[in-house]
């Protein structure tokens, strides 16, 4: 698509064309692709529907909000900084690279072997799950109540 509209999407993932020139925030509702655009700054996944969805979201910088309290997000290529208000136990799953902070406010975040992540920041509102196989994914975890957040990570990034 040359650009993107909820009200017109019709429940697909959308691939942006490489000559988007359309707005640089995004609220969806669907995935997204948002291809070799730098010019998509912020993108804000909302599903506060009963329906769960299974949706993937590639970004290309910026920054990415998903607030989806039933759904399972993958997220692929790059992001300067992620913020999860809300996702479903099934996860949240980071594949690209988080050059700063992802911070998680309730849900599942499950750091996958291709992910390179600076910084997890865990501020639970609810119960927070973090699950991290190497220890070369993250450089740094935080917490601000651990007696909120299970970890299931390296020794090496335990915060």
């Amino acid at each position: 698509a040359s650009s993107y509209s909820v009200t017109e999407n019709t429940g697909y993932s959308v691939y942006l064309m490489p000559d988007y020139k359309g707005d640089s925030t995004l609220n969806i509702t669907t995935g997204i692709d948002v291809g070799e655009n730098t010019n998509v700054e912020v993108v804000n996944y909302t599903n506060e529907s009963s329906t769960a969805k299974s949706v993937v979201i590639r970004t290309n910088g910026g920054k990415l909000t998903v607030s989806a309290p039933l759904d399972t997000v993958e997220h692929y290529e790059k992001a300067d900084k992620v913020v999860i208000t809300s996702i479903a136990n099934e996860s949240f799953h980071e594949y690209g690279e988080i050059t700063g902070n992802i911070e998680i406010e309730s849900g599942h975040l499950a750091v996958e072997s291709t992910a390179k992540v600076s910084t997890i920041v865990a501020k639970p509102t609810n119960t927070v799950k973090l699950s991290v196989t190497n220890e070369e994914n993250v450089g740094t975890i935080v917490t601000t109540d651990t007696t909120k957040t299970t970890l299931n990570v390296p020794e090496s990034v335990k915060p």
